[in-house]
């Protein structure tokens, strides 16, 4: 309550009315799978098919990916069918790798730069193990990175733990290879170059490295031998961490130094190490700073022309290689992620580059005092990564839920997104995985799953596969749909591949909800971009799924109405959730009422507040009949709403409970249209029914 103690005129805001309700979005929707590559396990946004190509790449070639290659194909179908937002969860096995690439920049003082190296004595390393067993890990610290193997087997890993006790090192990610007794494993003297993401794209990355001089200028002061001071005629781009080259030709190499203090009042910077021959003004002795640009292409084969092509270019420049330069490389580029590395909310490093993060090989004491002018001119090429996509399960699908949002995965990792209303997983439809999405929308309440059938079922499968399923909160459709060949043998004998449904359903729910609403049957719809379907239905097979709740997909060609989707029941046996249109209105009621009234909670708990909570619902309930989405000629006949001391006890009350009641009546899809024809004397009439 307002204090009024001093004289004056007091202005006051006052809530004067209730607080509407908006109605929530019903054609987010979610799906998850393989992709050529993007951030793994975190649920992004993409809003069209060319966003889904810049962020997770093209078409997956069936040939490869077997069973897991639906993703992109299905994503378009949503589009193409009238999708808006669809929020992407890449998924990979544990055995997925990043693509790596060690560059080695000359040391110019390597005698500054002791390497510890040590050998793995006790104990053999298998792939997955994520410890080393030395014979002495003296020197070896906490957030070094190390080499371990040789030539094929080859591998660059984080420290994250040292047991000097047991001699035992724990490192940040599991080993690829094995390693033998006797592996050599050493500090990394290099700059580590990772994929942004695992998986086999980036085995198509390119790291091209050029020199960038920058700034040219003189000393305008003698320097003698032993000197750490040079005095210059400017120190534009010259920083602390710079390399600088003093005393040199366009044809012959002058002598580097680190700049490691610098005072731009009098154009003054100090060095290290001392001047190894004198400098002198008069004879125009030249100082140039070294800095170096780096440009990462992602170069892939078009498998239809078998021809290479750069895919994505990206250049950096006026990088350096010192921590304490502005424009350290790693620092510019990204770094790789660590156990102790803060994430963005793409569950990678923050950086300029969406191609590759990188590591230093150097401690920060090793990486100040290393006099490195930059990169050896040329291209070099990442290896070592794979996807892995024999080892895909459905467990991979379901992903790990954690209390933690950033560290859930697969399916799971919808859960951070409130807004997704309709989910698929297209393409899997093992009992376990269809349990688990259909588990997934009971439990989040506001989700809807669209269910595929299995590629290549009959009749009698399908009806099985039907038999699985009772809930309100999944529909199945049946049966897959037949697109050209993205990758054909030969490309003038191009045939059809199959594709399950799911992304183009969800697409025409879509559709559906934008140009007519939630409460109108997603079906009488025409499925757009594909050749045909797995098998033809007539009425005859229809009139025997139809009752079991199987919504089928109908070729219509005949009648010049294309392909369609003939049916909009949920796998529910209940009669009054029969219709998918019913259950997901009801969904989108709920979720806005849910949302709208948060502002209720801990108001005081009587009859003005109950007037209020009932006057918003009123008023929205009343938009949604308006709209269509409820049966009957006036609103009292639509739907009701209480909340009075008939819906609440006093224990209810005292317990801060504020309990509504609200009935609405659905419209219901004319799923059977009947036409009643007879005759009369006078001639014919119609009767609808």
């Amino acid at each position: 309550m307002p204090e009024y103690l001093a004289p004056g005129v007091y202005v006051e805001e006052v809530d004067t009315g209730s607080k509407p309700i908006e109605g929530v979005s019903t054609s987010t929707a979610g799906m998850v799978g393989v992709a050529e590559w993007g951030p793994v396990g975190v649920p992004t946004l993409v809003t069209g098919f060319a966003d889904f190509q810049r962020q997770f790449g093209g078409y997956l070639n069936y040939r490869q990916y077997r069973d897991s290659w639906y993703l992109p194909h299905t994503v378009e179908g949503f589009f193409t069918n009238g999708g808006k937002r669809l929020y992407i969860v890449r998924v990979l096995p544990d055995g997925a790798t990043f693509a790596q690439l060690a560059l080695n920049p000359d040391i110019q003082n390597l005698s500054a730069v002791t390497l510890e190296n040590k050998q793995v004595a006790t104990t053999a390393a298998n792939p997955g193990d994520s410890t080393l067993t030395l014979n002495n890990v003296t020197n070896l610290t906490q957030g070094m990175w190390i080499q371990i193997g040789s030539t094929n087997s080859l591998e660059f890993v984080y420290v994250i733990k040292v047991d000097s006790t047991n001699q035992q090192i724990t490192l940040n990610t599991p080993l690829r290879f094995a390693h033998a007794i006797g592996a050599a494993v050493s500090e990394v003297n290099t700059f580590i170059f990772q994929a942004i993401d695992p998986g086999a794209w980036g085995n198509g990355l390119q790291v091209t490295a050029k020199g960038d001089n920058l700034v040219d200028t003189r000393l305008i002061a003698t320097a003698v031998v032993g000197a750490t001071n040079l005095t210059l005629q400017s120190l534009v781009e010259i920083e602390v961490g710079s390399v600088i080259e003093v005393n040199y030709t366009e044809s012959v190499a002058g002598q580097f130094y680190k700049v490691i203090a610098l005072n731009s009042l009098d154009k003054t910077l100090t060095i290290s190490p001392a001047l190894t021959t004198a400098v002198n003004p008069a004879t125009n002795a030249l100082v140039r700073s070294r800095e170096f640009s780096l440009k990462i292409d992602l170069i892939q084969k078009n498998p239809m022309t078998n021809r290479s092509r750069v895919v994505i270019s990206q250049t950096h420049r006026n990088l350096a290689t010192d921590p304490r330069h502005s424009r350290y490389v790693v620092k510019v580029l990204g770094a790789i992620a660590t156990a102790d590395t803060p994430l963005g909310a793409d569950g990678r490093t923050m950086g300029e580059s969406d191609l590759v993060r990188m590591a230093e090989g150097l401690t920060v004491a090793h990486a100040r005092t290393a006099i490195r002018a930059g990169f050896a001119a040329g291209s070099s090429s990442l290896s070592g990564g794979n996807d892995n996509e024999g080892s895909i399960s459905d467990a991979t699908y379901s992903g790990q839920d954690n209390i933690n949002p950033q560290q859930r995965t697969g399916l799971q990792a919808l859960k951070n997104i409130d807004e997704v209303s309709v989910v698929a997983i297209p393409g899997h439809t093992s009992q376990t995985m269809q349990d688990t999405i259909i588990s997934h929308c009971e439990l989040m309440r506001y989700r809807f799953a669209v269910i595929d059938s299995r590629q290549k079922d009959g009749m009698a499968q399908v009806q099985v596969q039907r038999g699985n399923y009772d809930t309100k909160y999944a529909a199945l459709y049946y049966p897959w749909l037949a697109i050209p060949d993205p990758f054909p043998d030969n490309p003038q004998v191009q045939g059809n591949v199959l594709l399950p449904p799911s992304g183009h359903v969800m697409g025409i729910y879509a559709r559906s909800d934008i140009e007519r609403g939630v409460y109108k049957a997603p079906a009488n719809e025409v499925i757009r971009g594909i050749a045909d379907l797995e098998v033809k239905l007539m009425k005859e097979q229809q009139d025997i799924l139809n009752p079991r709740n199987i919504n089928v997909l109908r070729n219509f060609r005949e009648n010049n109405r294309g392909l369609r989707v003939w049916g909009a029941r949920t796998l529910s046996s209940d009669p009054d959730w029969k219709y998918v249109n019913v259950r997901r209105l009801f969904i989108f009621i709920e979720n806005s009422i849910d949302r709208g009234t948060q502002w209720v909670v801990f108001e005081p708990n009587d009859e003005p507040l109950w007037q209020r909570v009932k006057r918003v619902i009123t008023a929205f309930l009343t938009q949604v009949w308006r709209d269509g989405a409820l049966m009957g000629q006036t609103k009292e006949e639509a739907f009701f709403v209480k909340c009075d001391r008939t819906t609440m006890t006093q224990n209810d009350i005292d317990n801060g409970r504020l309990i509504v009641q609200v009935g609405i009546a659905p419209v219901k899809p004319a799923e059977f249209v009947i036409f009643r024809i007879g005759q009369w004397a006078g001639g014919s009439s119609v009767d609808e029914g």
